[in-house]
């Protein structure tokens, strides 16, 4: 079976909602407008486009086998992620090949995107992997601080291996902040929060 190719279907909802509002125009105020989004959002899943060939939004990766192939090739392709593949990805996708993605060379719109996909899962088998990366200088710092945010929800059942990767070192600013929200009491904790204080 071919991939799916990338479409930017934000840009597709864009279009479709220009040419309702233009087809219906003068017959809502702004703030009914407003109100109407949802009812518009769902009109737009549920017709068949043609620049999806034929397809319903909410179902153009329905038959796709190769989802991960497709998410690739969005970020090499540069074409904007949408809520559509991600859900794909949410629902179809196993944790582990989503966590394989998580490498220092990878493009740092595949990172978050990987990281925004496992919180919809709601894994915790990525918070480790974060560690890693959080100690790698070719990770950018809008990737660390969303890795920060998910790492810091955890910080308890990931206070040991925190501490094993510090192995005594002085944390900086980040892991220091990681590591006040611990409700652990370890003195090593204490130590390397106060190390840091005195730098």
């Amino acid at each position: 079976m071919i991939m799916k190719k990338p479409i930017d279907i934000d840009k597709l909802f864009e279009k479709f909602m220009r040419r309702y509002v233009s087809e219906n125009s003068g017959k809502y105020s702004e703030e009914e407008w407003y109100d109407m989004l949802p009812d518009i959002y769902a009109k737009f899943d549920n017709t068949p486009l043609m620049e999806l060939g034929g397809v319903k939004p909410l179902e153009y990766f329905d038959d796709e086998g190769d989802l991960v192939g497709v998410w690739l090739e969005y970020i090499k392709q540069g074409i904007p992620l949408n809520d559509y593949i991600l859900d794909a990805i949410v629902n179809r996708v196993d944790e582990r090949e989503i966590i394989a993605q998580l490498d220092e060379y990878a493009d740092e719109e595949l990172l978050l995107s990987a990281v925004e996909v496992l919180r919809r899962k709601d894994s915790k088998n990525a918070v480790n992997r974060y560690i890693d990366l959080l100690f790698s200088k070719k990770i950018c710092h809008h990737v660390k601080d969303e890795m920060v945010e998910d790492v810091i929800s955890n910080v308890d059942e990931l206070c040991g291996y925190l501490l094993e990767r510090l192995d005594g070192k002085t944390a900086d600013s980040m892991f220091a902040e990681i590591l006040s929200y611990a409700t652990a009491r370890d003195e090593r904790i204490k130590r390397m929060l106060l190390d840091g204080l005195k730098r």
